[in-house]
């Protein structure tokens, strides 16, 4: 990945975009669906520099928590670990939402309404010959037939061609001995008290290459898929925890796979445009703030823009990446099954 030093370094560079491989992920996806320009600005531009809210924060902190009870079956231990991660400047107030207390609640309700019972957590052998549960399992997916070709700042000068890959972490995968089938599943953490969250989740395409990577691993069929989330509702009153399970089918993975494409071959020619459009409206303002990139998004000169994130120290080296798991994944033949 290409960091650089000085503004020499900058001026000496002779590609449109300082990266040498464009990790895709559910989130990302998403920032370009709303906005091709902010996703520039945040892969290409290799500037994925964000601060975590609290949200965020203390949804890893309950992961943290019930993840590890998952792994030690111990209470004290889960709850221990949930504190570690929690974000205390915020747990000042229990009347706050997302406080310590509520947290605290959360996690009782996930550890007490999980059938841990009928649902046992999943291992896998890592390549040191480790057995490893399989909670935050990183993945790599392969695209076969696909690559991004940067463009060169110099004429007669041959475009780079860089490798495009969708990556993740699947929160969990358990075994269910009661339908005797292997279950992925994401936590989820709201303070949405809505009684009903099975409509949020269940035409969600997120869990889709999860199961297609699990079911990878175990050499199944991708006939179906099934697919759970385990919603958190944080209260210091109010807490619940449920478990919503769905069935993926071959229609579902096949338009996966057909929005996949579509954005893939939308990247690649944005790219070899050396424009990425803006959306504009309210996708310039996210929590009340104008877009962090709002200044810069009217400047197509990519070289002024490397400089201009240089010199406001605002590419950050992309951390290293290490899956567990690496599928490789021809697209068409999840988009042709309707042809069969």
């Amino acid at each position: 990945m290409m960091i650089f030093n000085s503004a020499n370094d900058v001026a000496e560079y002779h590609y449109s975009y300082p990266i040498d491989e464009l990790r895709l992920s559910h989130s990302t996806l998403q920032t370009f669906a709303s906005c091709p320009r902010r996703f520039e600005f945040s892969k290409l531009f290799n500037n994925p520099k964000y601060e975590e809210s609290t949200a965020t924060r203390c949804g890893t902190a309950l992961h943290e928590g019930f993840q590890d009870y998952l792994i030690n079956r111990n209470i004290d231990h889960a709850i221990w670990k949930m504190m570690l991660a929690y974000p205390w400047e915020h747990g000042v107030s229990s009347m706050k939402d997302r406080s310590a207390e509520s947290c605290y609640n959360t996690l009782m309700e996930m550890i007490n309404n999980f059938d841990v019972d009928r649902y046992e957590l999943a291992y896998i052998i890592d390549k040191n010959g480790n057995r490893v549960p399989c909670i935050e399992l990183p993945f790599q997916i392969e695209f076969e037939g696909y690559d991004l070709k940067i463009p060169s700042l110099q004429k007669n000068v041959a475009k780079k061609s860089i490798p495009i890959t969708y990556v993740g972490f699947i929160d969990l995968v358990v075994f269910d001995k009661q339908l005797y089938e292997f279950l992925v599943i994401d936590i989820k953490t709201t303070t949405d008290k809505s009684e009903d969250q099975s409509a949020k989740f269940e035409y969600s395409s997120q869990c889709v290459p999860y199961s297609l990577v699990v079911n990878q691993i175990l050499q199944l069929p991708n006939d179906s898929l099934r697919v759970g989330y385990y919603i958190a509702n944080i209260s210091n009153t109010e807490a619940k925890a449920r478990l919503f399970s769905f069935i993926k089918t071959e229609n579902d993975l096949r338009n996966w796979a057909r929005d996949m494409e579509i954005s893939l071959s939308n990247i690649i020619k944005y790219t070899s445009y050396n424009h990425f459009p803006c959306n504009g409206g309210s996708t310039c303002v996210q929590y009340s703030r104008r877009c962090k990139y709002y200044d810069l998004c009217h400047n197509h000169d990519n070289k002024s823009v490397m400089l201009s994130l240089f010199y406001n120290g605002e590419q950050e080296e992309i951390r290293p990446f290490e899956p567990l798991v690496t599928i490789k994944l021809n697209l068409k033949d999840l988009t042709k099954w309707n042809e069969r």
